[in-house]
């Protein structure tokens, strides 16, 4: 009887185990979808530039002047995928597209394959003399829409 007992035991806890998992498991997926749905919900920009998160690390598009910006020069500009850590690109997870912007202008957009591109996009400008506004978008397959911005004076 007492073994009887025992196995009714196991079996009782092992139900339990199981429910509370499904419950677990039902409040990870979703706080999972509504961390998502956040990150799909809008532009995602740097919220913390003293101190930024992993993932402002891995998807704020850094910008970069590859030259010294002079009016009516042409002046190169490179942006990369995150500001620190490196952005991977497989097949489940990778950057989609960059584009580039002076204000609000386009001027460049690269669309990335997984496996075979990075998370890369270099243009040329020319600009006129005064402060321009460089801003940087980028779309993450799993992590949406993120924007950098960078302050220039062309001399």
């Amino acid at each position: 009887m007492a073994e009887m007992d025992r196995r009714e035991f196991v079996k009782a806890a092992a139900v339990a185990a199981g429910a509370l998992g499904g419950v677990v498991g039902v409040a990870t997926a979703v706080t999972a979808q509504e961390q998502k749905k956040d990150l799909f919900a809008g532009v995602n920009r740097l919220e913390h530039p003293k101190n930024p998160t992993a993932p402002e690390k891995k998807h704020v598009p850094k910008i970069e002047l590859l030259d010294s910006p002079a009016a009516g020069k042409w002046l190169r500009v490179q942006v990369s995928a995150g500001m620190g850590l490196e952005h991977p690109s497989v097949n489940g997870h990778y950057i989609q597209w960059i584009e580039l912007y002076v204000g609000e202008r386009p001027v460049g957009r690269v669309d990335l394959s997984p496996s075979i591109s990075k998370g890369f996009l270099t243009a040329v400008v020319k600009l006129p003399k005064g402060k321009h506004t460089l801003r940087a978008r980028l779309f993450c397959n799993l992590h949406g829409l993120w924007e950098g911005t960078k302050e220039i004076e062309v001399a």
